[in-house]
């Protein structure tokens, strides 16, 4: 859950003054849509300061930008509809959340980053585990270690860079099924333990990418958030982790929902 002060407050008249002056440049270009410059203000969480040098990451296409000096950036790399953000400094934890890119989302987006006194994951000798930074990570490691679903970790991930990341699971998670499409797509498919369920959710960073499907057999089958979820959209490179879970009854309590969609792929992103 995102982290917001009263001190930040303080911010948005400025971001919002940001966004109103922001000037088009003259000539023959053509006019950009206003809500095409949404502005994205971060913070540090205890002192309220803007901070610069944030990577804002569209998460879906690999597009970024970096905060100023003032703690700012415009998000007119984010596509129309919006995308999957994820902001990232050394020294603060990193947080992934959706963005809306609409002429009926215009207001500034004011975050606040919490800093972190470790600033790596490290090896402390060879064969044992990285000590990550953020929560999430760490409670990839728990996860694991607690022998429910199925796990990649990162070290495979490494050794596999360049790799498609469903060439990469598959290999390694039992009752995963994949299906080839058309321009080297390669999507995710009904578990074979779910006979009466939906396509798996699948998380990024905790954020589910898909919508919910509705409980009802009338109200799924006529539904396009049925289609199956595209793995072509993520890069092996990225990612320090992946958790498969074939079935809800697998699935750990934090993931649990009220979808009929049956079962999760759970993906974290590399702290560096």
């Amino acid at each position: 859950m995102l982290r917001h002060r009263a001190v930040v407050s303080l911010a948005f008249p400025a971001l919002c003054a940001i966004a109103a002056n922001a000037q088009l440049p003259s000539g023959p270009a053509p006019r950009v849509p206003a809500y095409r410059t949404r502005v994205l203000g971060v913070f540090d969480e205890a002192t309220g300061e803007p901070v610069d040098g944030v990577r804002v990451l569209d998460v879906l296409n690999g597009n970024s930008s970096l905060t100023t000096p003032t703690g700012t950036v415009s998000l007119f790399f984010l596509p129309d509809g919006g995308s999957l953000v994820r902001l990232q400094k050394i020294g603060y934890e990193p947080q992934t959340l959706t963005i809306a890119i609409s002429p009926a989302d215009t207001a500034p987006v004011t975050l606040t980053l919490r800093r972190v006194t470790q600033l790596s994951p490290v090896i402390t000798k060879a064969g044992s585990s990285p000590r990550y930074i953020s929560p999430a990570l760490r409670g990839f490691e728990e996860r694991r270690k607690s022998g429910f679903g199925y796990f990649v970790g990162d070290s495979v991930l490494r050794a596999n860079e360049g790799r498609l990341l469903a060439n990469v699971i598959t290999s390694r998670m039992p009752g995963i099924i994949t299906r080839a499409g058309s321009a080297s797509s390669t999507y995710l498919m009904q578990s074979p333990r779910c006979v009466g369920g939906g396509p798996p959710q699948v998380y990024l960073d905790g954020v589910p990418l898909s919508p919910d499907l509705p409980s009802t057999r009338s109200s799924r089958s006529s539904s396009l958030d049925n289609l199956p979820f595209n793995l072509t959209n993520f890069d092996v490179s990225s990612l320090a982790g992946v958790e498969w879970y074939p079935d809800g009854a697998s699935l750990p309590a934090e993931f649990n929902h009220t979808s009929a969609r049956c079962g999760a792929l759970l993906l974290w992103t590399r702290e560096r």
